[in-house]
């Protein structure tokens, strides 16, 4: 079942403070509203009792969806810069609730197979959702991002400037990014579905998308951070 708790959260416009409903876990079998609420941007998106505008809040929580296979960490987007030690204990909640001693009978053979990602931030978790959906290697995925920041005009070789995934049709991946120096013009751009993917798993691109899925987070962040360290 999902879990929440009224908390005290701070808006991000005038740094007042107010009670929320804030959920620790999304069971999306049960609640499927809360999903959606994901993938359209209204998760965790408050209006604030002071000063009217609206905010997003970022805590830690896990996205379980039993039917899809996928078991989500999210954590807020500050703490990726320190995704190595979060790695680790996404994998741990996850042996913790379905392979722990005393388990109801029958959870693993439930949650065989499962992807266990850590995403950071809301936007990551819509983008490994859409991409999970639709049945796109994630690995590959981020390796195509990787070589898009490379490419694109207008892209920057930096974990703020990586293109997410927006949009996914049956010919077309649609991005969007903020251009260097911020701002709330976002480029936006798309990708043959097909080649896309295809040039990112040809010759050369093996490294970086075994690189990749050395872990739960797979995402363009372990190499770009990496290259900041």
């Amino acid at each position: 079942m999902s879990r929440f708790s009224r908390d005290e959260v701070t808006c991000s416009h005038c740094g007042s403070r107010s009670l929320q409903n804030v959920y620790s876990s999304v069971n999306a079998g049960r609640s499927p509203s809360l999903r959606e609420s994901i993938l359209s941007g209204a998760f965790h998106r408050f209006e604030c009792p002071f000063c009217r505008a609206l905010f997003v809040w970022e805590s830690p929580f896990v996205h379980v969806d039993v039917a899809r296979k996928q078991w989500l960490v999210q954590n807020p987007r500050s703490w990726e810069p320190g995704w190595r030690k979060r790695e680790a204990d996404a994998v741990r909640r996850y042996v913790e609730a379905t392979q722990r001693p005393g388990a109801a009978t029958g959870v693993d053979a439930i949650f065989a197979g499962t992807t266990v990602r850590l995403v950071f931030g809301l936007a990551a978790l819509r983008e490994k959702i859409l991409c999970l959906d639709a049945g796109i290697d994630d690995a590959t995925l981020e390796a195509l991002k990787l070589d898009l920041m490379r490419s694109v005009k207008g892209l920057w070789f930096h974990p703020a400037g990586r293109p997410r995934l927006d949009a996914v049709s049956t010919e077309t991946l649609t991005f969007v990014a903020l251009p260097p120096g911020g701002g709330d013009e976002r480029v936006r751009f798309e990708v043959a579905r097909q080649a896309g993917l295809a040039a990112v798993r040809a010759p050369g691109f093996e490294h970086l998308r075994a690189v990749l899925v050395e872990g739960s987070y797979v995402d363009v962040g372990r190499v770009l951070y990496e290259g900041l360290a």
